[in-house]
């Protein structure tokens, strides 16, 4: 994850603040048997970072009315907040401390682990998903994007935390 690209674009729609902030990269930098490595970072990176546990996090985020996500494509993360302007000031730097400074606990990284474990066999389940899967695999044999961002079961489970 040393190619590091950063944007940022703080958007004001109807007295409601939005900020996205891209990371290049993405799942299509996954090593060979890590696939899910940067989904696994991505979710972890709301669970705690500069001087918030994953709970201080949420209260904050929640308190505020705000929305923080992280999600991973196949060519970068985009960490999203959504909140008050009059808000702004407390929340926009946890996207910094998202990117500088996160925790990365075991235990939340752990439940992220299985969060997307679960997601990635119900999905096995989905003729939609499957159909689709299929074709990326086909389109793209072995190249970058020949595999879904969430990674691979196998994978997962072997993702230690120095990694992250």
């Amino acid at each position: 994850m040393s190619n590091l690209n950063l944007s940022f674009d703080p958007i004001n729609i109807s007295g409601i603040l939005t900020a996205k902030f891209w990371v290049k990269g993405g799942s299509r930098l996954d090593p060979k048997n890590r696939k899910g490595i940067h989904q696994l970072l991505g979710s972890s990176l709301c669970r705690g970072c500069g001087p918030f546990n994953s709970n201080k996090v949420a209260e904050l985020v929640e308190g505020y009315g705000a929305g923080l996500r992280c999600e991973t494509y196949e060519d970068g993360l985009l960490i999203s907040l959504k909140c008050s302007p009059n808000n702004a000031g407390e929340l926009l730097p946890l996207i910094g401390w998202m990117i500088l400074n996160p925790h990365l606990d075991i235990d939340q990284t752990n439940l992220e682990r299985d969060l997307t474990i679960q997601t990635l066999l119900r999905q096995k389940e989905n003729p939609f998903h499957i159909a689709f899967d299929n074709w990326r695999k086909l389109a793209y044999t072995k190249g970058f994007y020949s595999h879904d961002p969430l990674g691979e079961i196998k994978d997962l489970k072997k993702i230690n935390q120095k990694e992250l």
